[in-house]
């Protein structure tokens, strides 16, 4: 057999043994993203490598557990004690705002102006829903791209004491919506997360606070 074969099969092997104790373990596991709740950070078909010698951090992806046993990956943007709020969408997390560039919200748009920016949309893989009528659309766009295109936009956003429904039982008593909610101050030995895609993600505002030990591992790639 040849050396390069045999250096190829040594290396198959040595990165299949790595692959099954990780994912045995959870040091080393390798999930494929799903859902459009991440995006523009992490698109269907991703795949992210997570480990649970990694500890969630703030701004970290977390892998947990939902109560079906389902395995689920958010941004942890609330560690135990700190206390977050939403302003129209804006987080804040210890009474600072924060910088979050990876974050998408729905905005308004004019057709006219879509139309000029119809390029950089279909690069960039802007998610473009139709109103009724031809006057407006709504797009997902980060900040920087809010920034980058030079239209006019504006927030999609619900009102401070608007009601929705879905939103956890808790949050909602207090006339928490998504987009307007806090000061919440998160438990002991639980955490916050949001999805970058804020206007179309389940997470924390919708389901509550996950629990640490729920916690499978910190996505570290």
């Amino acid at each position: 057999m040849k050396k390069p074969l045999i250096i190829a099969l040594a290396v198959g092997v040595f990165l299949l043994a790595v692959w099954l104790i990780g994912s045995t373990t959870h040091t080393l596991e390798f999930y494929t993203i799903s859902t459009t709740s991440n995006q523009p950070t992490y698109r269907p078909g991703d795949v992210v490598i997570a480990s649970k010698l990694a500890k969630p951090a703030r701004n970290k992806f977390i892998v947990f557990k939902t109560k079906d046993n389902r395995e689920w990956v958010f941004r942890c943007i609330g560690m135990p004690g700190d206390i977050i709020e939403i302003k129209q969408t804006a987080l804040y997390v210890n009474n600072k705002l924060q910088d979050e560039p990876f974050a998408a919200n729905e905005y308004f748009i004019h057709n006219t102006d879509l139309k000029k920016i119809a390029g950089f949309v279909a690069k960039n893989k802007n998610i473009v829903k139709p109103m009724s009528g031809d006057t407006l659309s709504v797009i997902t766009l980060t900040k920087p791209e809010v920034e980058a295109y030079h239209v006019s936009v504006s927030i999609c956003s619900l009102s401070p004491g608007r009601i929705n429904p879905n939103v956890f039982l808790d949050f909602r008593r207090w006339m928490y919506n998504e987009d307007n909610l806090g000061q919440i101050t998160v438990p002991k030995d639980s955490y916050f997360v949001l999805g970058d895609s804020r206007h179309d993600a389940y997470d924390s505002r919708f389901f509550g606070y996950v629990n640490a030990a729920d916690v499978i591992s910190t996505v570290i790639k």
